[in-house]
């Protein structure tokens, strides 16, 4: 199973999310890869600075990685992709080399509006794929809720708020 973590707007957590979900599956007992699609690289230089990550972690921040990306994720259980920001023919790669795109988002105007961009691109793939909202801690659960609730209303997307 290929998982991407995706949104158009920085700094919303694509990196950490994309290396705790790595590193859990991993103490799981599964074969794991962590593709960095991030021109930043932070995962990537996550890695060289552990001395034993507990899974393999690629460099691999291109639009044309999808087929590559197959590939090598057939020799694990599990890969997950950290996408980049701004990169939307990058990002376009990593929804077709996935199976599962989770998609953090923040409840605030900004991070919403750039979200709409990578939905859009989810739902024009002609791939099966499920979008998941990450909502910070610090948000009550009646207000990821109804931001929930509108996100479904004007997207007609599968939609699961995680705090």
């Amino acid at each position: 199973m290929i998982i991407s973590f995706l949104n158009q707007k920085g700094g919303v957590g694509k990196t950490t999310l994309s290396v705790n979900v790595a590193a859990c599956l991993a103490r799981q007992g599964h074969r794991v890869l962590l593709i960095d699609a991030d021109k930043q690289g932070s995962a990537t230089t996550w890695a060289s600075l552990r001395q034993d990550a507990p899974f393999q972690v690629v460099s691999m921040a291109r639009a044309n990685m999808a087929r590559d990306a197959m590939k090598l994720a057939a020799d694990y259980t599990h890969a997950v992709i950290d996408g980049p920001p701004h990169a939307e023919e990058i990002a376009r790669s990593c929804i077709v080399a996935s199976d599962f795109v989770a998609l953090p988002i923040e409840p605030s105007g900004l991070s919403t509006w750039a979200s709409d961009l990578t939905v859009r691109q989810v739902v024009d793939s002609s791939k099966p794929s499920n979008v998941v909202l990450w909502f910070p801690a610090k948000l009550g659960k009646r207000s990821s809720d109804a931001i929930s609730a509108t996100w479904r209303r004007q997207h007609k997307f599968p939609c699961w708020p995680l705090r």
